[in-house]
Order: C-alpha cells, then sequence, then structure tokens
C-alpha cells in the first residue's frame, strides 16, 4: 500500500501529545491523519481487493486497489448509517477500508472518509485541544461548524445525499493564519476527533474539505471529502460522482471482504 501522508501526520501527533493536548483521548492515542487515523484491529491485515459479487455488493478491503463496482459501507465504527456507493478503477483503501483515496502523499490527492462526530474543536489552531458537544442532528454540527475558529466556511448548501435533503460546508485554511504557529506544526487545522477517540479529521493547507451531512432515519450520516490545489478537475468531478452515488438502504448487507 502507498504510503499516504497519514503517516507522516503520526510524527506531529506524537509531538503535540509531548506538549500536553488531549480531548477526551490524547494525541498519543489517536494518529493525526488528514482525513482519517489507521486503526488496526487485532490480528487484521490487509485484504486483496474486494469486487461486488451476486451475492449483493461486497465491503470495502482493508487496503489496497479497489475494483470498480458498487460497495457497501456498513454501520460500524465508521457511520451511524449504511450506505452503498459506486467506484471507478483506481481508487485505493486506507485505514482499514474506511479512507478511500487516489493519489495518496501526493499533491494531487483526493479522499472520502465517514464519520461519527459528538464534538468538534472550538478552536482548530490553538495550543490546546477544546472540544465542544454537539446534538445528534444536521443543524447542530451545521451550527458548531460555522461557530468554529480557524477555517474559512462556505454558506451551508443544500444538496442531496444519498437521494435524502442534505447540508454541505466547504472549509479552507485562510491565508492569514499562521499555519506554522498551529498545534500541528504547519500541516494544517485539526477539525474533530471522532467519537470513539481514534480518528482525526485534518484541513490541510492546500486542501479543500466539503462536509456533508444528513438525517437519515433518526441517525446523522456525515462525510467529509478533501482534495488539494494540485488536484485533477476531471478527477474531483470523479470523485462528486462518487458521493452522488451514495444511496442509504438500512436492509442491505454484504458479503464477506475477500
Amino acid at each position: 500500500m502507498t504510503r499516504s501522508i497519514a503517516a507522516r501526520l503520526r510524527v506531529v501527533a506524537v509531538a503535540v501529545a509531548l506538549a500536553g493536548c488531549s480531548a477526551g483521548s490524547s494525541t498519543s492515542d489517536a494518529s493525526v491523519t488528514t482525513s482519517a487515523t489507521p486503526t488496526a484491529a487485532t490480528g487484521s491485515s490487509p485484504s486483496p481487493a474486494a469486487s461486488p459479487t451476486d451475492a449483493g455488493p461486497s465491503r470495502i478491503p482493508f487496503a489496497g486497489e479497489i475494483e470498480p463496482g458498487e460497495y457497501l459501507v456498513d454501520s460500524s465504527l465508521w457511520t451511524a448509517v449504511p450506505y452503498t456507493l459506486t467506484l471507478p478503477a483506481g481508487w485505493v483503501a486506507e485505514n482499514d477500508g474506511r479512507t478511500i483515496s487516489k493519489h495518496p502523499d501526493e499533491k494531487r490527492e483526493l479522499s472520502l472518509n465517514p464519520f461519527i462526530l459528538d464534538e468538534i474543536y472550538r478552536d482548530t489552531c490553538g495550543p490546546g485541544e477544546q472540544p465542544v458537544g454537539i446534538g445528534p442532528t444536521v443543524d447542530d454540527l451545521v451550527t458548531a461548524l460555522q461557530a468554529q475558529i480557524g477555517p474559512a466556511k462556505s454558506a451551508p448548501a443544500e444538496v442531496d445525499v444519498g437521494g435524502q435533503p442534505g447540508t454541505r460546508i466547504d472549509l479552507t485554511v485562510p491565508p492569514e493564519i499562521d499555519i506554522d504557529a498551529c498545534r500541528l506544526k504547519g500541516f494544517g487545522l485539526q477539525l474533530w476527533l471522532d467519537v470513539h477517540g481514534d480518528k482525526y479529521q485534518v484541513l490541510l493547507t492546500d486542501g479543500t474539505i466539503s462536509v456533508y451531512m444528513a438525517d437519515v432515519d433518526a441517525s446523522r450520516f456525515v462525510l467529509t471529502t478533501q482534495l488539494r490545489v494540485g488536484s485533477d478537475p476531471a478527477e474531483i468531478a470523479e470523485m462528486k460522482a462518487i458521493v452522488a452515488s451514495i444511496r442509504f438502504d438500512p436492509a442491505l448487507t454484504a458479503s464477506p471482504r475477500g
């Protein structure tokens, strides 16, 4: 598997931990990542790339290139709402299958990640992690993101998410921030740590994160995409098509990972 920028950011995570930063779980307990931090399951190892079968959509493989087709992300530590999405050729799985990326560790990198959240950081740059609790709905998360210190934000936009009414907010690093003075020391802004305390979301200095949100079956679906200044416009369109392919269906099941 190609080493992604997440590996380099683990060094930063250790440095932050030594500085005494914590948010429910210390930085030494959860490595920093541009989109998600790998959490290796006990005894797990990368599996060969899986592909859909006649038995139904497959789960995304733990690591490596993903065969084109439809895949299921079922309810887990990663998402409160199961969903399917359709992937073209050229995308790879990272972080035990949670992160779907293209060109990892390159200036043209693209990535997608689901999250379950109950808090975000009040100040994404400041010397200490200051989490703020959020309620369970999309409106609660939108309010928290609008109040968050650090990122430049677009106005909330009404979008279709998985065939449901949803909201999207785009985040970038504003030029006036001295990113070298932030706790991630020049890598980007630390937006949140997921509900389980082991997955960070980091907005890269040259990145744009889109946060897609929808209230589905009394749960909040959250998916982020991140592109970079060097990302190819055709591949950005491809990533948007992946997001557009998402469909929610709690009755879906998946065949085992190959």
